[in-house]
């Protein structure tokens, strides 16, 4: 796959385990465990999943020229939901770990490295692309900040590294500074879940009695935000590839549902060198720490025109998925327009959904239309992830509008 390709190995293990993550402990479990990488998946790949594969899902994928990789390369953890985290299931299960130590694999590629992710790759005598204590560090939404504006020399967003004592004080400075409302982040959180939004002294105090015991970060809210790109890229210890920008969907304040690709920073040329510029020297500081594999840069593009990197992801994105598979099916075209979306229904099987809306989705190569990323607990949790693809912004929302209203009937 693409990502194999690009770190120039071959025998890659996928472990999307996103509860590795920090700040997840709200969602379903089975939910962190999905299959998103399955279309992705070459030949020689293998791949370690929580629940057994949807063999009509599989064999959707297959007959447009997907998922290829050999069934044998397939491992499933069983019990695993009696265990904190799909990873900690397979290091207790040492029958498992001497199967996949038998398929010689060079590197393991997790959803994000993290100390168990690091216990695994030593157990099947793997590589991993990047030490699991800088991948925590750089993570962290504070240090992050100090290594733009300190190290690297970037302007970032007025704001400072707090605590419940120091919050109102810091709250109050921010505030001298005209801004109207500030946001309380978590230090470690994804998609958007540790983000508060605080306006006067009573909202700060019950901001802080619900959401917060340790440290967190405080910055100004920039009210009039014109669209917030996420840019990816591949960091090797010799290149830095670009793998492209799409623009966050948020839905309530900051909460992450999806991406529309390509970004609008691509029809303004000043932003978007100046966004290349900024990813170019937060990718260089990475590299120089031997810190390689994907990762995702947030930013907020402003009414002024003023452009602020937010955080990085160094770790698989959400965007990363669509992103990927949109590139694989359809090659560089730069006539290939997309949008992610999660979208909600009454419990069902996937093949009921796809009978039901089979002229929606793409049926055939080439073509465009509604490809499902994420659907294989769909029949107990009814929530699927998916992206329609287009040749141009309105055919990809006609998809998406005749998707959605197909649904509701």
């Amino acid at each position: 796959m693409l990502l194999g390709e690009l770190c120039g190995k071959n025998n890659i293990l996928y472990l999307n385990d996103r509860h590795e993550e920090k700040d997840t402990e709200k969602e379903d479990r089975r939910k962190l465990y999905e299959k998103r990488i399955l279309p992705l998946l070459e030949e020689n790949d293998t791949a370690i999943f929580a629940e057994k594969t949807d063999p009509f899902l599989l064999d959707y994928y297959r007959s447009l020229g997907l998922a290829p990789i050999k069934k044998r390369n397939i491992f499933y953890v069983e019990d695993y939901l009696k265990y904190s985290s799909l990873t900690k299931a397979i290091l207790d299960n040492q029958t498992l770990i001497d199967k996949i130590k038998k398929t010689n694999i060079d590197t393991l590629i997790p959803y994000i490295e993290s100390q168990d992710t690091e216990k695994l790759s030593q157990k099947i005598s793997s590589n991993l692309l990047r030490e699991s204590s800088f991948v925590d560090w750089i993570n962290n939404k504070s240090n992050f900040r100090q290594v733009v504006k300190e190290e690297i020399g970037l302007k970032i967003i007025p704001g400072y590294r707090s605590n419940p004592e120091r919050a109102k004080k810091d709250f109050e400075k921010i505030k001298e500074k005209g801004y109207k409302r500030v946001i309380f982040k978590k230090e470690r959180s994804a998609s958007g879940f540790g983000i508060f939004l605080v306006e006067t002294i009573k909202d700060l105090k019950k901001c802080l009695d619900y959401n917060f015991k340790d440290n967190f970060v405080i910055e100004a809210f920039i009210e009039n935000i014109k669209f917030s790109p996420n840019s990816q890229y591949f960091i090797t210890k010799e290149n830095i590839f670009s793998l492209g920008a799409s623009d966050q969907i948020l839905s309530e304040g900051f909460i992450h549902s999806g991406n529309i690709y390509p970004s609008l920073i691509y029809k303004k040329t000043d932003l978007y060198e100046k966004m290349e510029e900024i990813s170019n020297k937060i990718c260089r500081y990475l590299q120089s720490k031997n810190c390689f594999g994907l990762i995702g840069i947030d930013f907020i593009v402003t009414d002024k025109n003023e452009i602020f990197p937010v955080e990085t992801n160094v770790r698989i994105n959400g965007s990363t998925f669509p992103n990927l598979i949109a590139k694989k099916m359809f090659g560089k075209s730069k006539n290939v327009f997309w949008k992610s979306f999660i979208s909600k229904f009454p419990p069902q099987s996937f093949e009921k959904i796809f009978t039901a809306s089979k002229d929606s989705f793409i049926n055939q190569k080439d073509r465009f239309g509604i490809f499902p990323i994420s659907v294989d607990m769909i029949d107990f949790l009814g929530e699927g992830y998916f992206v329609a693809i287009g040749g141009s912004h309105k055919q990809v929302n006609d998809f998406y509008e005749n998707f959605i209203r197909r649904k509701m009937q």
